[in-house]
């Protein structure tokens, strides 16, 4: 399978021969991109196995969400008489049975798509969001939803990316494995940097102008424990008691494993959920509460 733009790729990565090659003859132009182009193809060979293995796992991954998403839309549909499940997985069947058979392709009707008359035209999606920004406050809780979604998923990515770089036991391929999805990590965290500094940041900063951070603790604008406390709030685990945990790499690759889970821990975008309660009970800081729960109901 192809998406077209293959060849696109490849002339991205040979851009950088032009500068040496437009001087050469044809017959040694031809040599240089033919000994580039089988370079480019040995390289694809030896790192197949590896490539291979960290789709399946992103497959994987995926699989599981889904399923789990498929689930939670199924129990939210159970009560609803209107809806027959039963029915639905047997126009599932019936089709995964159909598919197979070239001839009947001609009427086959797919079960997952939507029906012509409930599925939405260009126009009738736009004025359904231009209603949910009207609903939620405007355009602006639009970012502020964004965000805060953006700033839930780097914290899973954080979670999961720091228990690989506690499995990490060092070699060449593994760490090579690791360096890829660090750099991807930081690209990720610094496009939600942004989202956050655009919608959330200028909102904590009018909290901060509202309330004066002297008659508070150090950890202002963040809980701490004896806001907790008196909250009613279980206390989190303070800086000081939390350890970093014993790395499988030993020497040399134990240092590195130590800088990527001080990067990887290094998320410091505050939700509302993460504020001291005089903050979470401005007016400013409960409206992009309120927009943050609705997201998630």
């Amino acid at each position: 399978m192809s998406d077209g733009e293959t060849l696109e790729r490849v002339w991205a990565i040979t851009n950088a021969l032009a500068r040496r090659t437009k001087e050469m003859s044809a017959g040694h132009r031809h040599d240089i991109l033919n000994d580039h182009y089988s370079d480019m193809n040995l390289r694809r060979l030896q790192h197949m196995v590896d490539d291979l293995v960290k789709y399946l796992e992103v497959a994987e991954a995926r699989l599981t969400s889904a399923n789990e998403y498929i689930t939670d839309v199924e129990k939210s549909l159970e009560s609803n008489p209107d809806v027959d499940l039963d029915a639905w997985r047997r126009e599932e069947r019936e089709w995964q049975a159909k598919v197979l058979d070239i001839t009947k392709h001609k009427n086959l009707e797919n079960p997952y798509e939507p029906p012509r008359e409930v599925a939405l035209s260009t126009k009738a999606i736009a004025e359904s969001l231009k209603a949910e920004r009207v609903v939620h406050h405007g355009a602006e809780a639009t970012g502020i939803v964004g965000a805060v979604e953006q700033v839930i998923r780097i914290r899973e990515q954080s979670m999961a990316l720091r228990k690989k770089v506690v499995a990490f036991k060092g070699g060449e391929k593994a760490r090579t494995r690791m360096a890829e999805e660090m750099e991807t990590f930081r690209r990720q965290r610094k496009a939600c940097q942004e989202d956050y500094e655009a919608c959330i940041k200028p909102i904590l900063d009018a909290v901060l102008k509202d309330l004066d951070d002297r008659e508070f603790g150090d950890s202002f604008p963040a809980r701490d424990s004896s806001d907790d406390t008196a909250c009613g709030i279980p206390a989190l685990p303070s800086v000081e008691q939390a350890s970093k945990p014993a790395f499988a790499a030993r020497g040399a690759a134990a240092d590195v494993a130590t800088g990527w889970y001080d990067e990887a821990s290094d998320i410091a975008f505050l939700l509302p959920s993460d504020m001291h309660s005089a903050a979470r009970q401005t007016r400013r800081w409960t409206s992009c509460a309120s927009i943050s729960q609705r997201t998630y109901r």
